[in-house]
């Protein structure tokens, strides 16, 4: 099935927060971040609250399709090639999502960050960090060969988190299998 209309304007949205902020998202900026006509967002979002809660709804929808793929394959790799292979993919994901799904990252960022200051969006703030943290504490648990501790997994979850920021932003290397190991080690031993 072919990407909606409505999934065009709501990734370019995506994309202009990521880009210039939560200030710049318009229905008039989604248009001409889409290449589509004046108008064409505001026939799905009357309201700019509408194409921002669509735009939240979209992000978490698009944080959970890719962590049912990573589980996937984060448990196969644990299973056929041990714990240094897992540490390895989780590393080299981070980088992936840190490049290549850097709009998903700052735009979750941006939101709430925004969250923070706006108790209208707290709600968003809660549901983003939860979708975030949901493919990392599976790893976490799955590398703990248990049901981790949830205090230390959620530390660990945000470490790893940390560890992709400042390369999504331009600001340092990639995350490497060493990091993930050193902030999965307190879940292990």
């Amino acid at each position: 099935m072919g990407t909606t209309r409505r999934e065009i304007i709501l990734d370019a949205a995506l994309s202009l927060v990521a880009r210039e902020g939560l200030g710049a998202l318009t229905h008039r900026g989604t248009d001409a971040a889409a290449g589509l006509p004046p108008g064409s967002t505001s026939y799905y979002f009357r309201r700019k609250a509408d194409l921002l809660q669509a735009l939240i709804d979209r992000l978490a929808e698009r944080l959970q399709a890719e962590s049912e793929v990573l589980k996937t394959a984060f448990t196969t790799i644990l299973a056929d090639q041990g714990r240094d292979a897992a540490f390895a993919f989780v590393a080299d994901e981070l980088v992936v999502c840190a490049h290549e799904d850097r709009d998903l990252l700052i735009a979750r960022l941006e939101i709430m960050l925004a969250a923070s200051r706006d108790p209208a969006l707290s709600g968003a703030s809660e549901r983003l960090a939860q979708a975030a943290m949901r493919p990392m504490l599976f790893y976490v648990d799955l590398l703990a060969g248990h049901s981790a501790d949830p205090v230390r997994a959620m530390a660990c979850a945000a470490l790893l988190d940390g560890l992709m920021l400042p390369y999504a932003t331009g600001h340092g290397a990639p995350p490497t299998a060493a990091q993930v190991r050193a902030a999965c080690s307190a879940l292990l031993d």
